[in-house]
Formats: C-alpha cells, sequence, structure tokens
C-alpha cells in the first residue's frame, strides 16, 4: 500500500486575491450601492442647488417646497437644498468618520463646509421658523448642528483628524437630522 503525499492547497490570506480581500472589496462594493441607492441624485461638483421649477399645472400656491414663478425662494427651501447638497457630496465621495480620521483631505474639506451651513443655521432659518411643535423640532435641530459643528472644531478635526471619528460621525447624524426636519417643515408648509 502506497501513500502518496498529496499537498492540500491553503487559502492565501493575504495579497489582492486572497478570500479576505475580496470580500472585503464586495463589502465595500455593496455598501456603496446601498448608499448609492438610498441617496438623492447627485449634482456635479461646483453647480449651487437649485429650486425645483413650479409646473405650468401648479395651483396658485405650487406644488409643497415650490412657489410661484417670480417669487424668491423661501430661506427653509434654500436650506434644505443646501443640507441635501451637502448630505450628496459627503455619500457620493464616501466620506465618513473612519475617512476623516484617516486625514483624507477632501473629505475633511466637505466636512468643514457641513461645519459652516451647521454653525449658521440657526441664525439663518430664524425669521422663518413655523410656530407649534414642527418650529420646536426646527429649532432643536438647528441647534444640535450647530453644537456638533462647534465640536468639531473644537476638537481641532481640520488639522488633527485622527482623533475625530466621534465629531465626524455627530455632525453628520446632525446634519441628517436637521435635513430631515427642514424637509419636513417644507412639505408641511
Amino acid at each position: 500500500m502506497s501513500t502518496h503525499g498529496t499537498a492540500v492547497p491553503l487559502p492565501r490570506l493575504t495579497g489582492p486575491r486572497s478570500p479576505f480581500a475580496l470580500g472585503l472589496a464586495a463589502a465595500v462594493l455593496a455598501g456603496a450601492f446601498a448608499l448609492s441607492a438610498c441617496a438623492p441624485a447627485a449634482q456635479p461638483a461646483g453647480e449651487p442647488a437649485t429650486a425645483a421649477e413650479p409646473s405650468a399645472d401648479a395651483g396658485e400656491g405650487g406644488a409643497a417646497g415650490t412657489q410661484p414663478a417670480g417669487e424668491e425662494e423661501s430661506v427653509l427651501v434654500a436650506e434644505s437644498e443646501a443640507v441635501l447638497a451637502w448630505q450628496d457630496r459627503w455619500y457620493d465621495n464616501f466620506c465618513s468618520s473612519a475617512v476623516v480620521a484617516m486625514g483624507d483631505e477632501n473629505c475633511i474639506g466637505i466636512a468643514m463646509e457641513g461645519v459652516a451651513l451647521a454653525q449658521e443655521a440657526p441664525a439663518r432659518i430664524d425669521a422663518d421658523v413655523p410656530a407649534g411643535d414642527l418650529g420646536e423640532q426646527l429649532r432643536t435641530a438647528a441647534t444640535e448642528a450647530a453644537s456638533a459643528g462647534d465640536a468639531f472644531v473644537a476638537a481641532s478635526c481640520e488639522t488633527m483628524s485622527s482623533e475625530c471619528v466621534a465629531e465626524a460621525d455627530d455632525l453628520t447624524d446632525a446634519m441628517r437630522m436637521y435635513g430631515d426636519v427642514v424637509a419636513e417643515v417644507v412639505a408641511a408648509s
């Protein structure tokens, strides 16, 4: 009885074609696909957000979130579009707190744009906040966004990004909440 030495190939754990690397790449692509499927359509970089044009069939008040032709865009509509445009840039560039912590200059720059938007939000919307519970939710969301922006700057996240995972997560969450409340107020008006 003869036994032949049969070599059993072991999986490679490192390298570009390792199961780990391929699995990680698949997970990243699946995550990117999921984010892009959930995110609104992106605007080309450098183009400002513009209001939706009301259709000719729209009634006197136009559709929710739009205004009749010739009238100035409301502050809250502009605010909603600005927050959505920021979120589009953040997610389209695959930014996250982990990427900020690695010092990615592009994502840190986008985060700083969000900080500027957040810090000025309470003053910008002050005159257009509606009365009632929805107005209070809007004021609270704007204040929380401003606080998250202040915390990002206070932690020097634009220069010492490796320590800023919590601050970047808080900024992202606060901007998402603020954008949701602004959009709800616009839809209700």
